[in-house]
């Protein structure tokens, strides 16, 4: 007895499956995260890659689409396996990526990735600091139909992302955007009616449509509209690891989202997309290349476990293979730079601040411990952002000290220069304090300075006599010219991110650098140190799953997986109670 014919329907970017309850069966299993909807109806994302699929069930199972369904399912198949087609032409035997017109043309490597986002039109370039991921965007630029391009990236290197286009494509108009809401980007032409009710020209604008805007990612959402209606032909994502908090939870990440819907093609750049857990990666591959992971309930469904990912590895191979990643190492480009010495250094701890840290924050602490399931709201997130702020401040200014007399050692050799990270003002002020005191000069390259100020101090440190600057963790992403001047690295306080330290060793470790770079960590056994470094471990299997391909212990990927956020909170109230604070128990 044959079965029943099921229809098929597009709904927005669903597709809605009704059909025999045995079928429904079938597809529940075979497509992650589809639901049910109404009268056992199967929904599933409308991708690309999901109605080719569908369409090879098509040849078991009775599924008919309507007539607009039809065709647009066809346009989709189509348009996935020209895809495919085109990149798999660049694994053939005997490929040579094209030349680009540009001043000074790029690398192989670096022409590879640009053609690839050609052919792909939504691309994550994953190479390792230092290997000119600008210069793929710029080349990614001069291709047909790339124009108008949006660059947006940090607020300290849109200046620099305009010098590197002047120098590597000076034929592109550029504009950096300078205000938090959109203006006029070109000259309009004014025009009054004249004698006769003939429309005359009385003033026509010299100012023309650049063909790069270059804006930070704190301009984003001011400016969504005007980029949204230049139908942007290539959209540059950089460090868009700045991407991973996604439409729900920020403006930027909204505007982001609807700026990439307008693009026809999307680059991503960032040596470290993965900051913290692996499930932010869905977020930064929607802007990038829309789909590639189904809707968020299918990712979650097939690939995570709680924020995690269950297996990098193979989550990487497979955006590899459809040909939305790219990563090489220094190794595989033959760019190997002088060794990096990476260095756990301990150091003495006052742990009179800590303890000084009164019943107020132990009320915090158990607020936290106190918490009942995996998402810090209400009080408890408040309190457990409280808690963090002042352990980690306390933490920071107790090893000021130990952190100084590392500076001591490293700076004895007149010549050397040391780029030093931190991330609370009081312990930025009193390290430049003691370095004072120590007749070292410092400047300071942090949140709280202005856009001239940090020019002014990364001139002082890179051409004048400053022997240190002090840079906030988070700070300068993408700068480039400190590896001239600077193969030493101290970090004073640690992140919660494995991502962030990655980035902050890439200031030096570099192109141009000639010097075997040390970066030391500067750890206590005391504090919030020993818990941070406990989590740092757990994020960097993540990230090296997805982003090097390297495979986890399963024991270590499987742990901790549901409330990764709320479990290192209480990690941290719990050690501060334990070793601070038992006076203060009821």
């Amino acid at each position: 007895m044959a079965l029943p014919t099921g229809r098929i329907t597009l709904h927005g970017k669903n597709l809605v499956i009704a059909c025999a309850p045995q079928i429904a069966g079938k597809l529940v299993r075979f497509f992650a995260g589809a639901r049910r909807g109404h009268a056992g109806e199967i929904i599933i994302g409308a991708t690309d890659g999901n109605i080719r699929e569908l369409n090879v069930l098509r040849q078991l199972y009775p599924l008919e689409p309507d007539r607009e369904t039809s065709e647009r399912m066809a346009m989709a198949i189509e348009r996935y396996e020209a895809r495919e087609r085109s990149i798999d032409a660049m694994r053939a035997e005997g490929y040579t990526p094209p030349a680009f017109k540009m001043a000074i043309p790029p690398r192989e490597y670096q022409a590879i990735a640009a053609d690839l986002l050609h052919r792909s039109g939504g691309l994550l370039v994953g190479d390792d600091v230092g290997l000119g991921k600008t210069i793929v965007g710029i080349a990614s630029m001069v291709g047909e139909g790339m124009l108008p391009a949006v660059v947006v990236t940090k607020t300290d290197v849109c200046d620099q992302w305009e010098r590197q286009i002047r120098r590597f494509a000076p034929e592109l108009r550029t504009h950096v955007v300078t205000k938090a809401k959109s203006y006029p980007l070109a000259d309009k032409a004014l025009t009054e009616i004249g004698p006769g009710g003939r429309r005359r020209i009385i003033r026509n604008g010299s100012k023309r449509m650049p063909d790069v805007i270059i804006l930070s990612y704190s301009k984003l959402d001011g400016w969504r509209d005007a980029l949204v209606g230049l139908n942007p032909g290539l959209v540059v994502w950089d460090e868009c690891q700045e991407l991973r908090t996604g439409i729900e939870k920020s403006m930027k990440g909204a505007a982001a989202k609807a700026i990439s819907d307008a693009a026809a093609a999307r680059l991503g750049l960032s040596a470290t997309p993965i900051f913290n857990y692996g499930h932010e990666i869905f977020n930064v591959l929607e802007c990038i290349a829309p789909g590639v992971l189904g809707s968020e309930p299918e990712f979650r469904s097939e690939w995570c476990a709680g924020d995690q990912i269950r297996h990098p590895a193979i989550l990487r191979a497979h955006l590899v293979e459809r040909g939305v990643f790219l990563r090489r190492r220094r190794r595989d480009v033959r760019r190997e730079l002088p060794p990096l010495d990476r260095i756990w250094h301990p150091v003495s701890s006052d742990t009179r601040r800590l303890r000084a840290l009164t019943a107020d924050v132990a009320e915090l602490a158990r607020k936290v411990l106190a918490l009942d399931g995996n998402q810090l709201r209400g009080e408890a997130f408040k309190a457990a952002g409280d808690l963090d702020w002042r352990l980690r401040q306390a933490t920071g200014l107790a090893k000021v000290g130990g952190v100084l007399d590392l500076m001591r050692l490293i700076l004895d050799d007149p010549k050397e220069k040391v780029l030093l990270y931190g991330h609370h003002h009081l312990v930025f002020d009193a390290l430049i304090e003691g370095l004072t005191h120590m007749g070292v000069k410092a400047v300071e390259f942090t949140g709280r300075r202005s856009a001239p100020e940090k020019r002014t101090a990364f001139s002082a440190f890179v051409e004048g006599d400053a022997r240190v600057m002090v840079m906030a963790n988070r700070a300068g992403a993408g700068l480039d010219g400190l590896q001239a001047v600077c193969a030493s690295v101290v970090v004073a306080e640690l992140d919660w991110s494995p991502g962030v330290h990655i980035q902050g060793e890439g200031r030096v470790n570099r192109d141009g650098q000639e010097n075997p770079v040390a970066v030391y960590y500067a750890v206590s056994s005391e504090g919030s140190d020993p818990v941070i470094m406990d989590v740092l471990g757990l994020k960097e299997s993540q990230r090296h799953g997805i982003v090097d391909g390297d495979l986890v212990d399963e024991a270590d990927s499987a742990a901790g997986l549901e409330g990764a956020d709320s479990g290192r909170m209480k990690k941290l109230a719990a050690a501060y109670l334990e070793r601070y604070a038992a006076s203060a128990h009821p």
